[in-house]
């Protein structure tokens, strides 16, 4: 009674073992050529078995273990995948076959993991966070601002900023990246006060995927656009301001995109850095956890695409990964239209520092001056001198007291340190 089951399973243990060994003599063949090739050794005659002439007698041939082996006149076995050079193909081929498969079994592993964290982390309704007042960018749409102007790109866009250009002889450009969201009305109100001292002409883009009319809100086409895009609008400044200096500044995703730019190949195109309560990265001493609430980064995601393009693999880069939760009264207000709720991953890869953001800050070797109050809702202002002088010995910084994340932009406080610290930029010497 137990004959047949003995039979069925001795029958699939030799199929097994013939599909092994077909699997590694396709494999095998290629390989005797090369080496009986590289040796010097002539090929078989077309017609013939390996080693054998067409005309010599057809050998006798044994069955070990299943496998038929040629035996020679001498009594020696000659081995399918013995090669006429002398090589052992099998015992050669064998563990490379071995390793190969547990490659390719670790790797359909990972792949089927990232994919699977990136289809199970899908956008929701972000919640309205309750600690942090946006209610300065409710203003900036009331404020007088220059009319948008637009400048071509590398790649053939047009894209948008304002120009607050100084009645006064001003020979210094400064640069100022809005944050996430929200788009160049963000400086308004500092852009104003900074141009009608005579201390630069300022410029505020409206960064590529955000503002009024982007092509396509919240996405960009490559991981290190916004840089190349910024090296654009810088030379388009200096065309526009000749012999000025350029400072690139930003505020908090902005002020982080100003120390990649910084670490990047267009970091020696600024002349200095204003960072005002920058990013620098989601676990580094300055962030407060979700960024006090503000950001919905969706994390499995994230990593499932971060271990897809470990590998080259960027189509899913598209994809969003993080969400803001602005205010109904802005959404609802007449700007909302205008606002960037969602970012694509290649998007928010590009916004921030580089994963390894201390190496960013170490290229910074020109003048900088950092700002941020000690009321902030999303980072912890207090950190950021002992976190940056960790990488670069150049900077000034200053902590307002009493003053938030977006109320930095208004603050009396915040536009006087600035205003000194160019006061200062302008009178120093050029390198």
């Amino acid at each position: 009674m137990q004959l047949r089951p003995r039979l069925r399973a001795l029958s699939y243990a030799r199929h097994r073992q013939w599909r092994y060994a077909s699997s590694v003599s396709a494999f095998g063949n290629v390989m005797q050529t090369i080496c009986d090739h590289s040796l010097g050794v002539a090929p078989a005659a077309h017609g013939s078995r390996r080693g054998t002439p067409a005309d010599e007698e057809e050998p006798m041939t044994d069955t070990v273990q299943g496998r038929s082996t040629a035996i020679s006149e001498g009594g020696s076995m000659n081995h399918p995948f013995h090669s006429r050079s002398g090589l052992n193909m099998e015992a050669f081929i064998a563990p490379i076959w071995r390793v190969s498969r547990l490659v390719l079994i670790g790797l359909g592993i990972y792949l089927t993991l990232a994919l699977a964290l990136v289809a199970t982390n899908l956008p929701t309704a972000a919640a309205q966070p309750a600690d942090l007042d946006l209610s300065a960018l409710e203003g900036t749409g009331t404020t007088a601002v220059p009319v948008l102007q637009f400048y071509t790109t590398r790649d053939g866009t047009q894209l948008a900023f304002r120009l607050y250009e100084s009645n006064a002889e001003a020979d210094t450009v400064l640069l100022l990246l809005h944050g996430s969201a929200w788009h160049s009305l963000q400086f308004a109100p500092l852009a104003g006060a900074i141009s009608e001292q005579g201390l630069a002409h300022v410029v505020t883009p409206d960064l590529r995927g955000h503002g009024f009319t982007p092509t396509r809100r919240g996405d960009v086409d490559y991981i290190g656009q916004f840089e190349d895009d910024l090296a654009d609008l810088i030379e388009r400044a200096q065309t526009r301001f000749p012999g000025a200096r350029v400072v690139v500044g930003g505020h908090s995703l902005g002020g982080g995109l100003a120390v990649r730019f910084a670490g990047g190949p267009h970091g020696t195109l600024a002349d200095g850095y204003v960072l005002l309560a920058p990013f620098l990265k989601h676990d580094a001493p300055t962030t407060r956890p979700n960024a006090g609430g503000w950001a919905r980064p969706l994390v499995r995601r994230i990593v499932g695409l971060s271990m897809l393009n470990a590998f080259g693999l960027t189509q899913l880069n598209h994809l969003t990964v993080i969400q803001f939760a602005m205010p109904e009264t802005v959404l609802a207000g007449p700007l909302g239209a205008s606002v960037t709720t969602a970012y694509s991953y290649r998007l928010n890869t590009a916004y921030a520092p580089r994963p390894n953001y201390g190496a960013d800050l170490a290229a910074i070797r020109q003048p900088l001056l950092v700002i941020a109050g000690d009321a902030d809702e999303t980072f912890i202002a207090a950190q950021y001198e002992p976190t940056i002088t960790a990488h670069t010995g150049t900077g000034s910084y200053i902590v307002l007291p009493g003053v938030t994340h977006i109320g930095l932009l208004t603050d009396e406080g915040a536009k006087a340190a600035l205003r000194n610290w160019l006061e200062a930029f302008n009178a120093s010497d050029r390198p």
